[in-house]
């Protein structure tokens, strides 16, 4: 496998672990809301859908119209390594979240600050 279908996996599966992170998302808001949560910021969600989208598609575009391999393994110990350790945070955080009286999309109502 040349590093070109390599590294677009990588972004593939980079982007259905983003998709994953809406579903959990939408469990921990509905998780606040029931208990009286208010959501802010919901304006600015589409610009970063937008944003995340574009990064992704840009690193493939580059790789695959501009020709830019993967030079060599340690390539791959700088991205997928640390990647996979922040998703793992990122998992934990938000199961962390959605244990307690509030999550990061929504603060219930007795928690708002005056």
């Amino acid at each position: 496998m040349t590093s070109l279908v390599l590294f677009t996996v990588f972004i593939l599966l980079t982007g259905g672990e983003r998709i994953v992170e809406l579903f959990i998302s939408r469990r921990n808001a509905a998780l606040a809301f029931a208990r009286g949560g208010v959501e802010s910021g919901r304006g600015h969600f589409p610009a970063m859908v937008a944003l995340h989208t574009g990064l992704l598609v840009g690193a493939l575009a580059e790789v695959w119209l501009l020709g830019r391999p993967f030079i060599d393994c340690r390539s791959y110990e700088r991205s997928i390594c640390p990647s996979a350790k922040e998703v793992k945070t990122r998992y934990w955080s938000s199961w962390k979240a959605s244990c307690s009286s509030s999550s990061s999309s929504a603060v219930s109502s007795s928690e708002r600050p005056r």
